[in-house]
């Protein structure tokens, strides 16, 4: 499978081309500049990874996907309308990826992965072995929901995405992610509730506590 690699070019280099605004990196991208190509890796990449992780989780082939999803900006730049809109056209081609790897996939059962913002990967270390055990079961239950009622979950209550951020990034409209959230949302509480490790969990939350 071929691979996006970024160029051996630094940050600096990349603004000092003035690629320091997303027009100018658009621009820059479409000519095929390789200094754009790191801007671009630099920019985009903690957005990428935080959104196939909290969609798939912490699995093994998390780098490749997040080369897939530059990959596939790379050969599609040329559609950016709004320069201004590159970081919501970078989610959505993340999410477009992590929905073919999930259907790739689908009757692929996770051990244990857990859901990581890319910044902190100490945070693996450092969490206890209750929360590991209930993130673990959290995407054990995700895997019995349809694709894109998962993703819509994942970007939305995993996330922590507004509706409007979700709906585009799953390019549909503000009511159709509305049903898949009020479906899934209900798929995942039953079966959250028949878990010995997350009933508790869900029933002391904020959100999905018991009246």
């Amino acid at each position: 499978m071929s691979r996006f690699h970024k160029p051996a070019t630094t940050r600096s280099v990349a603004y000092e081309s003035g690629l320091d605004d997303n027009k100018g990196l658009v621009e820059a991208l479409r000519r095929g500049d390789r200094a754009a190509i790191g801007a671009l890796y630099d920019q985009f990449q903690p957005l990428v990874e935080r959104t196939l992780v909290r969609i798939v989780g912490a699995e093994p082939e998390l780098p490749d996907l997040v080369h897939e999803t530059f990959l596939g900006a790379m050969s599609s730049v040329a559609s950016v309308r709004d320069p201004k809109a590159l970081p919501a056209w970078m989610m959505r081609i993340a999410v477009r990826k992590a929905a073919d790897w999930l259907r790739r996939n689908r009757r692929r059962r996770w051990l244990l992965p857990i859901h990581l913002p890319p910044d902190r990967p100490s945070v693996r270390t450092e969490m206890d072995t209750d929360c590991a055990e209930a993130v673990g079961e959290t995407y054990r239950l995700l895997a019995d929901l349809p694709v894109d009622e998962r993703i819509a979950f994942s970007l939305r209550f995993i996330d922590g995405r507004e509706l409007t951020e979700v709906a585009a990034a799953c390019r549909c409209s503000l009511a159709t992610i509305k049903r898949r959230l009020s479906r899934a949302e209900t798929v995942f509480l039953k079966l959250a509730r028949q878990s010995p490790v997350l009933r508790e969990w869900v029933d002391e939350g904020q959100r999905w506590r018991r009246p």
